[in-house]
């Protein structure tokens, strides 16, 4: 009987070999913590660009509600020169540079001493270079 109670069954080692090692459940704890920065600052990140995202997207959304607005003006009163200037400077925000040199050349034939307008064509001109 002896045999038997020496038999009992006991704590396998494996299971405490890492508690016993100090270093590797404080390394295992440190690249943890590390991840978590990680993705914690990744979050911040994303939702930065996000907020910037939707903010960009607000923003068109009114130029081209004063894009519909204008065109509407220029429909109506199409011997208005500063309607077609304001749908040239929108056309020229949203970067449709085509766009809005046509509405400057129509501006500037409706009043050749526009001087925005003239400045906005030279803009227009320097970037097609």
């Amino acid at each position: 009987m002896k045999k038997q109670s020496s038999k009992k069954s006991k704590f396998p080692s494996i299971y405490r070999s890492f508690t016993e090692k100090p270093l590797l459940t404080v390394g295992m704890g440190t690249i943890l913590l590390g991840i978590l920065v990680i993705m914690g600052i990744q979050a911040v990140s994303i939702y930065s660009l996000l907020s910037q995202r939707t903010i960009i997207e607000k923003q068109r959304e009114e130029i081209s509600r004063e894009i519909l607005f204008w065109e509407e003006i220029a429909i109506t009163h199409p011997d208005y020169p500063d309607a077609l200037f304001k749908l040239a400077i929108l056309s020229y925000r949203v970067k449709e540079n085509e766009k809005s040199w046509e509405y400057v050349k129509k501006a500037l034939f409706l009043n050749p001493n526009f001087i925005e307008a003239k400045q906005l064509a030279q803009i227009l001109q320097n970037e097609n270079r």
